[in-house]
C-alpha cells in the first residue's frame, strides 16, 4: 500500500541542464592537460610540421591519433591498453617523448583522458579555430595567429542591441515587455502560451525560486483569500524583501564561484574563514547590492576600502575586504615543490573563475596556445595574467589576514608581534632541548651540567607554551578573512606552450582581453597600478558586450531552469546561441539601466505571463518545440540538493533559520580529512541550519548532497545537474535525515490526528505540497491508514507522512 500511496502523489521526473556537463569538462581536460602536452612534446616529430614524419605517427590530428602509425593506433577510446600511445608514455615499448619520461601526473592525465573516451576536438569543431593563415608577429617575438575582427562578429562579443518590443496579435497575455518576446517566438511557430498555474502552484514555485523554502500553512491561506489585484505583485515582492532570499541566490552565486570550505586536492586543510565570504554573498544579494559593485567588490576589494567613500562606511569597507576571499578559496596544489609553476597555477585557476563566472568566457583554455575557438590569443592570456600576479604572492597561497582598521588593527599588529616573539623563544628552546638531548646522549664529561641545563629548560617552557597559546587565542579574538597578497605590479612574459622555464623574450603590458571593439575601451594601467580595479571597471563598462548579459542569463536560469543560453559559462563560439537573442539583449539593458539591480530583474521576470504559465504538457505545442526552448509552459524542475534537506527539515519543523555564522567550529588551515580519508566535517551534517551554512569539504563533500548532484566544488559551475537515480529514491526512504524528518513532520500532525484522520491528512498535504489533497489522494491515505491500523499510532503516521516526502512531488517545482 505504500508503493500504491507513492504512485499517487508522484509525479514525472525530468532532467535539468539541457548540456552535457561531462563532455564540457571532458574538454576542459583535454585543452588544459593533454593538447599542451602533445604541442611541447609530440609535434615535433609527429605533426604536419615536423621535418620528417616519425614512425608515420601524427599527433597533431584526431584521426591521426586513432588512425596510427607504423604500429597501429595511438589511442582506442575508452581502453588504455589497446593503442601505444600509453605504453609508449610509460617506456615500456618506446621511449616517448626520447628526451626522457614525462611526470607521473602528466601520465596519469593521458590514462584518464583513454579511459573517458579521448575527448579530441581538434577536427570535429576546427583545430585552427580563429586563427589566420599568416598572423601578426609581435614585439617579443610571438606569433599571434588571431583575427580578431573575424571573432568580433560573433553575436556576444557585439554589445546588446536596442531593440524594439515585436508586435504581437495577443495582446491581452502581455503583462511585461519579457511577454511580447516570448509571445512573438511562439506566434511565428503558431504555437500557443499555456494557462496560468493556479494560485497554489505559483505559491510554492515562488517560494522555492526566491527563498529556497516551502510556504507555510497560513501563508498558502493567506494569499488564496487575497482578493487585491496586485495580490501576486505582493506576494513576489514580500518573498524579495525576505532575509531568507540571500540565502536561496547566495547558494547559486557560490555554485558559480566554485565556493568550498577546503582546499581539496593534494592538501584538504580546513579554510577556516572562508564562512565570512559566504555571509558576504548572502548579504549583498539581500540588500541589492548593484552588480557592478558586487563584481568590483570580489576582484579589488582590498583596493576599493582604501577609497574615501569606503573607509566613512565600516562595513562597506569590512565587505569589500571580505569579498576578495573569492580569489584565495580556490583549489591549489599545495605540495607542488616547483614554486614558480604553482603560482602560474594559481593564476591560471583565478583566471578560470573569473572568465567563466563575469565573461562566460574559458579564457584559461589560452595558456599553452591561442585560444581554439574564440579570439583570445595566448598573449592575450598572459595580459590578463598580469593583472593577477601581485596577488598571488611569492608561494601562490593565499593569505589570512585581520577584518580590522584602525585602533583595531593596531591592537592586532601588538597581539601578532607578542605572539611572534613568543613563539621565536619557543622555538629557540625547542631547539636547545634537542641538542642537549643529542649532547647528553653521547655520555660526555660534563653530562651531569647539561642535564640541569635540560631540567630548567624543560621547567620553564610549558609556561611559554601557555603563554603561546594565550596569545594565539587573543588573535583568533579577532575576526579574519581569506584574501590574497598585494605584492608589487608586475607584466608577465608569455610562456610559450604554457612552461614557465620558456619565456618569451619581451613581457606582456597588463590588461583586460582585446576581443571587443573599441566601443569598450581597454584601460590603461600604470606601472604602479595593480590593474583589479580597472578590469573591474572594463567588465562592468555599460557598453560591455558580456557581463550584463551573462548574468541576466543566470538570473533567467534560475527562474526557467535553463537559461536563454543553455551554456551559462560559454557564450563563445562553442556555446549555444540564445533561444530569444532580443529578449537576452532586452534584459540586459534593462539590467544596467535599472542600476544593475537584480531584484528588478527578478521583478521583471516573476510578474510576466511567461513564467506564470502552468507546466502541463499539451501534445501539440510539444510537437511543435519538443524540447519547450520557446517556453510554451513552464519547466518542471527538480530541486537541488540543498532545498531538498532544507525541505526536510521545515516540514518536520525541524529547520533553524538563524542567519549567518558557521556550523562547523574547525581549526583554520588543519586537514579537515584525514589519512583515512574520514571527513571531520560529518558531525556539522547532523545541523538542523540551513544548507549554505554547512561546510562544504572538496573531495569529500556530504554524501546526501552528492547523491542529489551537488557537482565538484572545485570548479565554476554552469549548473546542477538533475538526474534521477535509483540512489536518491533510496535515500528518501532509508536515509537518516528522512527518517528523523518523517518523525518530526508526523509529531507536527498530532494534535489534528486527534481531532480525525480527514484533518491531519488535509494539514499534511499542505505541509509538504503547498496544496490540499485530492478526493482520490484523500480516499489512498484514508486507505493506508486503515490496512495498517495494527501498527502504532506514531509508526503509522511516521510511515504515512514518509510516503508524502519520498514522492517526486515533494522535491518537484511545477
Amino acid at each position: 500500500m505504500l508503493l500504491a500511496l507513492l504512485a499517487i502523489v508522484g509525479g514525472e521526473p525530468k532532467n535539468g541542464l539541457a548540456r552535457d556537463a561531462v563532455a564540457d569538462e571532458q574538454l576542459a581536460f583535454f585543452e588544459q592537460r593533454i593538447r599542451p602536452v602533445l604541442v611541447e612534446h609530440c609535434y615535433e616529430c609527429h605533426s604536419a610540421d615536423a621535418k620528417i614524419l616519425q614512425a608515420g605517427l601524427r599527433a597533431d590530428t584526431r584521426a591521426g591519433m586513432r588512425q596510427g602509425g607504423d604500429s597501429g593506433p595511438a589511442v582506442v577510446p575508452y581502453d588504455e591498453e589497446a593503442g601505444t600511445l600509453m605504453a609508449a608514455l610509460r617506456h615500456e615499448t618506446f621511449d616517448m617523448p626520447p628526451s626522457g619520461k614525462l611526470p607521473a601526473e602528466v601520465i596519469a592525465d593521458f590514462s584518464r583522458w583513454v579511459r573517458e573516451g579521448a575527448m579530441d576536438p581538434r577536427e570535429a569543431l576546427g583545430d585552427e579555430g580563429l586563427a589566420g593563415a599568416s598572423g601578426v608577429r609581435r614585439a617579443d617575438g610571438i606569433l599571434n595567429r588571431i583575427d580578431y575582427e573575424h571573432g568580433r562578429q560573433h553575436w556576444a562579443f557585439t554589445p546588446p542591441a536596442e531593440v524594439t518590443a515585436p508586435l504581437v496579435y495577443r495582446r491581452d497575455w502581455v503583462r511585461t515587455p519579457v511577454d511580447t518576446f516570448v509571445l512573438s517566438a511562439l506566434e511565428s511557430v503558431d504555437a500557443d502560451p499555456s494557462l496560468e498555474a493556479d494560485r497554489a502552484t505559483l505559491l510554492r514555485r515562488l517560494s522555492f525560486d526566491l527563498v529556497g523554502l516551502p510556504p507555510t500553512p497560513a501563508e498558502l491561506d493567506a494569499f488564496l483569500s487575497d482578493e487585491r489585484p496586485d495580490a501576486y505583485e505582493r506576494l513576489v515582492d514580500r518573498l524579495l524583501a525576505s532575509p531568507h532570499y540571500g540565502e536561496r541566490w547566495g547558494r547559486h552565486w557560490l555554485d558559480v564561484v566554485r565556493y568550498s570550505d577546503s582546499n581539496g586536492l593534494d592538501e584538504n586543510y580546513y579554510f577556516g574563514y572562508a564562512w565570512r565570504y559566504r555571509d558576504y554573498v548572502v548579504r549583498a544579494f539581500n540588500a541589492d547590492k548593484p552588480y557592478d559593485e558586487f563584481v568590483a567588490e570580489q576582484l579589488a576589494g582590498d583596493l576599493l576600502a582604501s577609497r574615501p567613500d569606503y573607509r566613512g562606511d565600516h562595513q562597506k569597507q569590512a565587505d569589500a575586504l571580505t569579498a576578495t576571499g573569492v580569489l584565495a578559496i580556490g583549489p591549489k596544489m599545495q605540495a607542488e615543490r616547483d614554486n614558480q609553476k604553482r603560482v602560474m597555477d594559481t593564476i591560471d585557476e583565478l583566471l578560470n573563475v573569473t572568465g567563466q563566472a563575469f565573461l562566460g568566457l574559458s579564457v584559461a583554455c589560452a595558456r599553452c596556445h591561442d585560444h581554439k575557438f574564440d579570439p583570445i590569443a595566448q598573449a592575450d592570456y598572459y595580459a590578463m595574467a598580469g593583472l593577477f600576479r601581485c596577488c598571488v604572492g611569492k608561494q601562490g597561497k593565499r593569505r589570512d589576514a585581520p577584518l580590522a582598521s584602525g585602533e583595531a588593527l593596531r591592537e592586532y599588529r601588538e597581539a601578532e608581534r607578542k605572539h611572534l616573539e613568543v613563539k621565536a623563544e619557543d622555538d629557540r628552546r625547542g631547539k636547545l632541548i634537542r641538542d642537549l638531548h643529542r649532547r647528553i646522549a653521547e655520555r660526555p664529561p660534563d653530562a651531569e651540567a647539561l642535564e640541569k641545563e635540560l631540567e630548567v629548560l624543560l621547567s620553564d617552557r610549558p609556561e611559554l607554551q601557555r603563554e603561546m597559546v594565550r596569545l594565539r587565542r587573543e588573535l583568533d579574538n579577532f575576526p579574519r578573512i581569506h584574501t590574497m597578497h598585494q605584492g608589487k605590479p608586475s607584466d608577465l612574459p608569455v610562456h610559450i606552450r604554457g612552461s614557465h622555464m620558456n619565456l618569451a623574450d619581451q613581457p606582456t603590458p597588463r590588461g583586460p582581453l582585446p576581443l571587443f571593439d573599441d566601443s569598450v575601451s581597454r584601460p590603461a594601467i600604470a606601472g604602479r597600478e595593480p590593474g583589479r580595479l580597472q578590469l573591474a571597471q572594463w567588465l562592468t563598462d555599460p557598453r560591455h558586450p558580456l557581463t550584463a548579459r551573462v548574468m541576466v542569463n543566470r538570473i533567467w536560469q534560475g527562474h526557467f531552469g535553463r537559461g536563454l543560453v543553455d551554456t551559462p559559462n560559454d557564450f563563445g563560439y562553442r556555446g549555444s546561441p540564445p533561444t530569444h537573442p532580443e529578449l537576452l539583449d532586452f534584459l540586459a539593458r534593462e539590467f544596467i539601466a535599472g542600476g544593475w539591480s537584480i531584484k528588478r530583474m527578478h521583478r521583471l521576470i516573476l510578474l510576466s505571463s511567461t513564467y506564470r504559465q502552468s507546466s502541463r504538457h499539451r501534445a501539440a505545442s510539444a510537437a511543435v518545440d519538443p524540447e519547450n526552448r520557446l517556453l510554451w509552459r513552464q519547466n518542471r524542475r527538480r530541486l537541488e540538493a540543498e532545498p531538498i534537506r532544507d525541505n526536510l527539515l521545515a516540514v518536520a519543523g525541524l529547520l533553524d533559520r538563524t542567519i549567518g555564522g558557521r556550523v562547523f567550529d574547525f581549526p583554520n588551515g588543519e586537514r579537515v580529512t584525514d589519512d583515512r580519508s574520514r571527513n571531520k566535517a560529518i558531525d556539522s551534517y547532523r545541523s538542523h541550519r540551513r544548507a549554505i551554512y554547512l561546510p562544504v569539504i572538496r573531495v569529500a563533500t556530504y554524501p546526501m548532497f552528492t547523491t542529489f548532484d551537488l557537482a565538484d566544488p572545485s570548479r565554476p559551475l554552469a549548473g546542477r545537474d538533475a538526474s534521477v537515480v535509483a540512489p536518491q529514491a533510496l535515500y528518501m526512504m532509508n536515509g537518516q535525515l528522512a527518517l528523523d524528518a518523517a518523525s518530526g513532520f508526523a509529531e507536527r500532525l498530532s494534535e489534528r490526528i486527534d481531532v480525525g484522520a480527514a484533518a491531519a491528512i488535509s494539514h499534511a498535504y499542505r505541509l509538504a505540497y503547498g496544496r490540499s489533497p485530492t478526493e482520490e489522494e484523500q480516499r489512498a491515505s484514508v486507505a493506508f491508514l486503515d490496512e495498517n491500523a495494527h501498527l502504532p499510532r506514531d509508526a503509522l503516521w511516521r510511515d504515512y507522512c514518509q510516503a508524502l516526502m519520498a514522492a517526486s512531488e515533494f522535491i518537484y517545482i511545477d
